[in-house]
């Protein structure tokens, strides 16, 4: 056997052990391959892989590195690459590695859906949809190809094209799930056109896995939601949301802790210290951060505040919350935790927001402002005010009720553990007067040029006048535009994508009436609270 067929042979093991999860075997064959050829492509690209897999990014970039450089014409080697900086949060790094990739010939129909994925995740969302089309082009039948597109088409507004991907998905595989939870928001069921049925059936069979059974009870609230039937939603929201907890082992108590850990850190001397934040230069963006309870009406705002010609919105960024990570150097996988707020308070607060402006920059806006809409901000307020001192803050509110029911009722992304608390009425409820109680420390101890608060309701009842607020708030003046916002072409990658491409509507304002009897248990902890 030459040297070349043992290469050859070690390499189909590697895959082969890759493919079944033999991390350590893998890395073996690898390592065997490099002893007789140290410079061999492919070795260091399944290392590269191999170590994206066990989550050690640094050195999955060094081997995928050295893997591009050794062979440049491979396609998978770059995108690889790209989706290592992607992990990173290293969004320009990773934008330069996929246009490597997007420049060399005769892409796959794998290498076509991954560049769409990538660009999903770096924001470009016209030019995924067009990666998924072309890899769909390739490949008509793949059903994971298909679910991207559906959900890329429904990101940039082609609903009835989405809606179309999804019920193609459900003929040729009837149990893919994330299908049958997607379809509810985009179209209403009827008595002649609905999914109750296919899902009941889908939720008797024996081997369904947890999330499924999740997105199967959540769809099926959907829907008879939309048949007008709240007892049967709300009893398969309880039925969904209840196991789901139960799998998790999930306890309040453990975010109750940060919101409280923040109120003690980030007191009256921290603000008080003498320190300077960063300001932007006059060729950076200004950031806008709308913040607030998910589900209270952030990216109603930012459609608004989007619409005019000075602002670019860039939709949900991790980048603030990312760079405090970086710098406070906690080792937990956690974004934000007790350790790293204790780590964060000693931060140079200049640093902090002159990284976070460099990251602004990457993504290329044109606008001398840029709206940072990522609800759960509301926990970075106390360090974004002094990182970024000309930075403004609009935070969403809304009825207490209305948000606690419309949180219990989101089918959020389930490997976000912030999320948690949703699952849970009380639980929801028992969060919201932490966050009521969080605002009510920020308004204390931050200047009020800073931070704005706007009620969902209002916002809604009287769009103009509190659309000339919010603008006023941050330096601009109304634009007829702002008002138009479901004209508004821009993708949107939130929970809300559907909502938002309709012109004003009401029938979210009080929303929780009909639904009154299930929504005792959180009433009560509220009204002891004094919320109600």
């Amino acid at each position: 056997m030459t040297k070349l067929d043992d290469i050859n042979q070690l390499l189909q093991a590697a895959h082969d052990n890759l493919a079944a999860g033999n991390t350590r075997a893998a890395h073996q064959n690898c390592i065997d391959v490099l002893q007789i050829d140290s410079q061999h492509p492919e070795a260091h690209f399944l290392l590269g892989v191999n170590a994206l897999e066990r989550k050690d990014l640094a050195r999955a970039k060094t081997l995928l590195t050295i893997a591009t450089k050794l062979a440049p014409q491979r396609i998978r080697y770059h995108l690889q690459l790209a989706r290592c900086y992607a992990l990173q949060n290293s969004n320009h790094e990773a934008l330069l590695a996929l246009k490597a990739a997007m420049a060399l010939a005769n892409p796959s129909a794998f290498d076509l859906d991954t560049m769409g994925v990538l660009l999903s995740r770096l924001g470009k969302h016209a030019e995924a949809l067009a990666k998924f089309q072309e890899a769909i082009a390739k490949a008509p039948e793949n059903i994971e190809f298909l679910y991207n597109q559906a959900t890329s088409e429904r990101i940039n507004g082609e609903l009835d094209a989405a809606e179309q991907s999804l019920q193609k998905i459900i003929q040729l595989q009837p149990d893919f799930y994330r299908a049958y939870s997607l379809i509810p928001e985009l179209r209403k069921a009827t008595a002649d056109n609905n999914l109750l049925a296919a899902i009941e059936t889908q939720l008797a069979s024996p081997s369904l896995n947890p999330i499924a059974h999740l997105h199967f009870c959540h769809a099926l609230a959907r829907e008879y939601e939309h048949l007008g039937d709240r007892q049967q939603a709300m009893q398969w929201l309880h039925t969904g949301n209840a196991q789901r907890k139960r799998e998790l082992h999930y306890h309040v108590e453990d975010d109750l802790a940060l919101f409280q850990s923040l109120q003690e850190q980030c007191d009256q001397h921290y603000f008080h210290q003498k320190s300077h934040g960063y300001r932007p230069r006059s060729n950076q963006p200004k950031p806008i951060f709308i913040v607030g309870m998910p589900r209270s009406g952030t990216t109603l705002l930012e459609r608004i505040l989007s619409g005019h010609s000075q602002v670019t919105s860039l939709g949900e960024l991790l980048d603030f919350p990312i760079t405090l990570k970086q710098q406070a150097h906690t080792p937990s996988p956690l974004v934000l935790d007790e350790e790293t707020i204790q780590a964060a308070i000693q931060l140079d607060p200049y640093r902090l927001g002159e990284t976070y402006c460099q990251r602004l920059e990457t993504y290329k806006a044109t606008t001398p402002y840029v709206v940072d809409k990522l609800p759960l901000n509301f926990f970075n307020i106390g360090f974004i005010a002094r990182a970024l001192p000309e930075a403004r803050i609009i935070c969403l509110r809304r009825n207490p009720l209305d948000i606690c029911l419309s949180n219990y009722k989101q089918l959020f992304a389930v490997n976000f553990s912030y999320y948690n608390y949703s699952l849970n009425l009380e639980d929801c409820a028992r969060y919201l007067v932490a966050f009521e109680q969080l605002m009510q420390h920020w308004r204390s101890v931050i200047p009020e040029e800073h931070l704005l608060e706007i009620e969902y309701e209002e916002l809604v009842e009287h769009t103009e006048a509190y659309s000339r607020i919010a603008l006023n708030f941050v330096g601009l003046n109304f634009e007829p535009d702002c008002l138009h916002f479901e004209n508004n072409t821009a993708p949107v990658a939130t929970a809300s994508a559907v909502q938002v491409r309709q012109p004003i509507y009401k029938s979210s304002v009080q929303a929780w009436q009909h639904y009154a009897d299930a929504l005792q248990p959180a009433q009560k902890i509220l009204q002891e609270a004094g919320l109600l």
